[in-house]
Order: C-alpha cells, then sequence, then structure tokens
C-alpha cells in the first residue's frame, strides 16, 4: 500500500537510495552519486516536500518526493513543455533491490498522480537521466511525454554532461 512517509521510514528509504545509487553505478548511469541523496535528503523531503513511501508487510519498498512548488530546474528547457500550468513534480522516487518491475513505481506514479488531481493540479513533471532507460520506459508506459532536456541547478558535485536530465510531462 501507499501511504505518506514519516520520520520511521528513514533508514529504510536511505536503504533504497543506497540500492538505486549501486544499480545506476553498474548501469553507468549518473543518476544518483557520491552522497546524494542520502537519509539527510529524505529529511529535508519531509520537512520541506511531500514524500510517499510503498509499505508491504512493514518493509518499505519504494519512496518517492512530491514536490507542491515551482522547481526551478524546469524553468529553463531545451524543448517546449505542454503547457504553462500548475504542475507538481516528482524527484527521488526509487525502488527496493529484488523489488523491481514489481508495480511498485508505477503504484507511486498512480497516488502522485491523485494527490495532485486532489489539489487541483493537472500537470506532472519529471525528469530523468538520458541513460536510465528503466525510468524513461515507465515513463512512457504511464502516459509522460518527453518534452526536451533540463540541466540540473545546484550540483556542483556533477559534471554538466552528468547534470543533463530528459524532461517529462503528464496532463492528468
Amino acid at each position: 500500500m501507499v501511504r505518506l512517509g514519516c520520520i520511521n521510514d528513514a533508514f529504510q528509504v536511505a536503504e533504497i537510495f543506497e540500492d538505486a545509487k549501486v544499480k545506476f553505478e553498474n548501469d553507468g548511469t549518473f543518476q544518483w552519486k557520491g552522497k546524494y541523496p542520502n537519509i539527510d535528503s529524505f529529511y529535508s523531503d519531509l520537512q520541506n516536500e511531500l514524500v510517499i513511501v510503498f509499505e508491504e508487510d512493514k518493509k518499505i519498498l519504494g519512496t518517492a518526493t512530491i514536490v507542491l512548488s515551482i522547481d526551478n530546474n524546469y524553468n529553463q528547457i531545451d524543448g517546449r513543455w505542454l503547457n504553462d500550468e500548475v504542475y507538481i513534480s516528482i524527484h527521488r522516487i526509487a525502488t527496493k533491490n529484488g523489488y523491481l518491475k514489481k508495480g511498485i513505481a508505477s503504484s507511486l506514479f498512480k497516488e502522485a498522480e491523485k494527490i495532485a488531481l486532489d489539489k487541483g493540479i493537472r500537470n506532472i513533471k519529471i525528469d530523468t537521466h538520458l541513460n536510465n532507460k528503466d525510468m524513461r520506459n515507465l515513463l512512457v508506459k504511464l502516459g509522460y511525454i518527453e518534452c526536451g532536456i533540463i540541466m540540473l541547478l545546484g550540483r556542483d558535485d556533477l559534471t554538466k554532461e552528468e547534470r543533463v536530465r530528459v524532461a517529462y510531462q503528464k496532463v492528468l
């Protein structure tokens, strides 16, 4: 089941982040590297954003952060957004190792869409690394449209090439 995240989820979510970093490194995807994201990212998200988790038998198997405010990374795009309406964005979505491709990420996306609609918002934006084929395929499967390329801001730990992301949008 998908529910709102809480402070007690921190260590399990941090493990999911570490699982994802290992997978990305093995895949040659520089989506997340170094210390980002980590347990402090989760704590910050709990304070400033909306965190949802997929839980089964008291185990956290997936997580996503929903940003309800303007995402400055999306102000400049090499391409074109579908519209200029209010949106939410989804970040730090990940599934526990051993549970990939079991519908967990899809469940998190569906919950994010429900939250958006409950707030009267019809648009969702998300970005991912060019090499993150699994996420890119899932986004297309879920009806997200590729809109162009954005550059991550404020990530001095990444090279220019590592800051490049493919941006997607879905109108609900």
